[in-house]
């Protein structure tokens, strides 16, 4: 498609995903503090559309392109000119370039600026801000100041004056929205209003789930390029109490390593390794009990399904998956049984809905976002060291599951009672403590929704 006066100087690839521009009709920023002339240093400009955030007119011949460098991951701009038609141009890329996207425009932005490393902040002004501030999108920015203060205000705002809350933190200040929509009296209809996470913590799970970007304007143009998608959640119910949870729930030598080790969070992402390692070498001594409602706990069967899954999805041209697959079942519901289990040797008990529990830990690889079922891993202390070792060595690429050491659930539901060994130990819902007492959970299918694009949730190999 070609929108120049001279042939071939501005077109669309015939794909009609990235445009050509050639140098002769482009005048780019200044370039400051340069030995080289403007003219030596131009290049053609090859902008995969996907970037794009916004074009405004000039006049009938010349636009301002305004874009995410996909080099610098900064906000950027141009000039084209020479154009047939200025305003076709602008409406054709513009349609082109938010193709099935939301169309949203009020934000409500929840920031936690003592979270993680204490940068929530500094990441929402420096890189994800100029990316909705140059999309033209209205963000409303409230700073937390205490626990569940982002909890308080989703339970109380007029869902009627925005779009979609927009979480700066990491997993916890997500899971106090999440919380929030599931406190409030419309909780059925306020989980339809779209929660998206810029990373911004310690532990950044969902956007990297939702995304499969770490970098927080990568994030951002996901989520302003996005489309609405649902997502599982667990209810978790504890002394009369409902949470939900879009993530895990863990108990054992994981969950000791990551709460356990809050005073070390000066460190990042690696207090939790440096965690690891020291309860290796102390004497494991983690017990409980388990009641499952167990779909399936043959890894072959579960294997065959999640690739049968991953065929079925049909592809399109932007790596991501089309809007109109058809949901089969993946499992016979007539062969769901009763499962208990009394584990006196336990290192890792995992539930959870997302594969990744970080950016570097596809705990569960089995997993998808809509299957309406939760992934239980449970790993023995018989052997201790050995059996742990083994499997952290390849839980990055998921191939952990074929581990003769690792027991694996696909269930719909499961109560656990962790039992008082005299030690200190912590369990943990979505990286959050939570009281070491009994606790029930149960799927809740697609019941949460976020923004992001085709290809957000991406199935892998298996």
């Amino acid at each position: 498609m070609q929108f120049g006066f001279i042939e071939n100087s501005i077109v669309l690839d015939e794909d009609e995903r990235i445009l050509y521009v050639h140098k002769s009709c482009l005048v780019l920023p200044t370039i400051v503090n340069s030995c080289c002339s403007l003219k030596e240093l131009k290049p053609d400009l090859l902008l995969p559309l996907k970037y794009l955030l916004r074009v405004d007119t000039v006049d009938s011949q010349a636009v301002v392109l305004h874009f995410l460098s996909p080099s610098t991951k900064k906000c950027s701009h141009c000039t084209v000119f020479s154009l047939n038609d200025a305003i076709e141009f602008r409406e054709s890329l513009m349609e082109k370039g938010y193709t099935g996207a939301h169309g949203f425009k009020r934000f409500l932005v929840l920031i936690n600026p003592f979270g993680g490393q204490g940068k929530a902040k500094q990441i929402w002004q420096q890189s994800a801000s100029p990316v909705f501030q140059t999309a033209h999108l209205d963000c409303q920015v409230i700073f937390t100041e205490y626990r569940n203060h982002a909890r308080s205000i989703v339970r109380n705002i007029d869902l009627n004056t925005l779009d979609a809350i927009l979480s700066v933190g990491g997993d916890g200040l997500f899971h106090e929205c999440l919380n929030g929509l599931g406190d409030r009296k419309d909780s059925d209809s306020a989980f339809e209003t779209p929660l998206c996470m810029i990373p911004g913590g310690t532990g950044n799970a969902f956007s990297y789930n939702a995304t499969q970007q770490t970098h927080p304007a990568l994030v951002a143009l996901e989520i302003v390029k996005g489309v609405k998608k649902s997502f599982d959640l667990m209810s978790f119910d504890q002394n009369g109490s409902r949470s939900y949870s879009f993530l895990s729930a863990n108990y054992g030598i994981i969950a000791d390593s990551d709460v356990g080790t809050d005073n070390l969070r000066f460190m990042g992402e690696n207090r939790a390794f440096l965690g690891f390692f020291l309860r290796l070498l102390q004497k494991p001594s983690w017990n409980c009990k388990v009641e499952m409602e167990v779909v399936s706990s043959d890894r072959n069967e579960i294997r065959k399904n999640y690739l049968q899954h991953l065929q079925r999805t049909s592809v399109n041209r932007d790596g991501g998956f089309a809007d109109n697959i058809i949901k089969l079942p993946l499992y016979n519901e007539e062969n769901i049984s009763r499962v208990n289990l009394d584990i006196n040797d336990l290192s890792v008990f995992y539930a959870g809905l997302l594969p990744y529990v970080a950016a570097d830990m596809r705990v569960f690889p089995a997993c998808h976002v809509d299957d309406g079922l939760i992934d239980i891993a449970v790993v023995r202390a018989n052997p201790f060291r050995k059996s742990l070792l083994s499997i952290f060595t390849c839980v990055e690429s998921g191939e952990h599951f074929y581990s003769k050491y690792l027991s694996y659930y696909k269930v719909r539901s499961f109560r656990f009672t962790p039992i008082n060994t005299g030690h200190h130990h912590f369990f943990v819902l979505d990286g959050e403590e939570y009281p070491f007492e009994p606790f029930e959970c149960r799927a809740a299918p697609s019941l949460g929704t976020t923004l992001a694009s085709q290809a957000g949730f991406k199935l892998l190999s298996l």
